[in-house]
């Protein structure tokens, strides 16, 4: 098998556009009657593609959507031979932003690159997190924010809510207490409008916890494989719960602790519970303990965005960052390679 990942514009006929419904659906089932796995993301302008399967069929998926795009010549960002997947579904993601400045897509660029250079297969999802929610926070000597540094120097916290209502009181005292505003993206799965949720993210430099990338995680976006990249090295999990928690909160708990990039993460988990109910604080500790993860919690209310921070703030600022997983499954790697379509096998 081999795995091919490749990194160029989104333009069809010289205008900036994202795939059309047709063009997921015809890749999608493309890669499910040849067996192809992998990840497909177009955001601000640019898309990056991971694919991985055999060398026919793979060449078959490269050459229908490097067509799409005008035949324009990718990036190749990695083109090696592999011993198994990394990456069990096909999944694509598309984002609706503006499309980004040269400066912004060449460090953006630049970040992936180190990223699959240093880690190889490992950092595939970090790459495309980094794509899709690049570091909005400037970096020394720079006018406007990077890509963000080496995988595994910020921490990563994730809000999880049944309502994206209740994320603005987070994001918002963010922005007002570090003048770091969240970045509220659209997402669909599909490429139909009709199926677009969004995505909000923040990158925060706090002086207690250190620099810390929090999402927040709906439960359209957990039902999502783009969930993987954002969960994948996740340090926190913090619950949002309403009084009315029985039932579809603790559902989505359950749920969200069950998540594969979660068990793999190891985080901690904090509840944030409506003050005079035992009896949902029980059944949340109960659903931490049989899933083996340490919880703390904190009675507050989801509409004050204040304390929630600060006991986010508590527990990350004891954390340390982790460097990311290697890999120890790749066979070959050639940085350089020529496009596959033109390669020998």
């Amino acid at each position: 098998m081999r795995a091919v990942c490749y990194f160029g514009p989104a333009r069809r006929n010289g205008n900036l556009a994202v795939p059309p419904e047709s063009l997921l659906a015809t890749c999608a089932d493309y890669a499910r009657r040849n067996g192809l796995t992998g990840l497909l993301a177009v955001a601000e302008g640019y898309f990056l593609h991971f694919i991985e399967g055999d060398d026919a069929a793979l060449r078959g998926l490269l050459a229908r959507t490097t067509a799409f795009w005008n035949h324009e010549q990718p990036t190749v960002l990695f083109n090696q031979r592999i011993t198994e997947r990394s990456h069990g579904q096909w999944s694509v993601a598309l984002v609706q932003s503006s499309p980004s400045t040269a400066l912004q897509t060449s460090e953006r660029l630049a970040t992936i690159r180190r990223f699959l250079a240093a880690h190889r297969l490992a950092a595939v999802t970090d790459a495309f997190r980094y794509f899709l929610t690049p570091n909005r926070l400037p970096r020394p000597g720079t006018a406007s924010g990077g890509a963000g540094g080496e995988a595994g120097a910020v921490k990563q916290a994730a809000v999880f809510s049944n309502s994206v209502l209740w994320f603005h009181p987070i994001f918002s005292h963010l922005a007002e207490r570090f003048g770091t505003p969240a970045c509220s993206l659209k997402i669909s799965d599909t490429g139909r409008d009709a199926d677009t949720y969004p995505l909000d993210y923040a990158d925060v430099a706090d002086p207690d916890a250190g620099a810390v990338r929090l999402v927040g995680i709906s439960e359209n976006l957990l039902g999502s494989t783009l969930a993987s990249p954002l969960l994948r090295n996740v340090d926190l999990v913090v619950f949002l719960m309403r009084r009315s928690g029985h039932g579809s909160d603790t559902d989505f708990v359950a749920r969200a602790l069950a998540h594969e990039m979660v068990r793999q993460a190891r985080p901690e988990v904090l509840f944030i519970t409506p003050p005079g109910v035992p009896e949902l604080s029980g059944s949340l500790h109960a659903l931490a303990q049989a899933s083996g993860f340490s919880a703390f919690e904190t009675a507050g209310s989801v509409l004050l965005g204040g304390p929630i921070w600060d006991a986010m703030q508590a527990r990350l600022a004891a954390i340390q960052p982790r460097p990311p997983a290697r890999s120890g499954i790749v066979l070959d790697i050639d940085l350089s390679q020529p496009w596959p379509g033109a390669a020998a096998g």
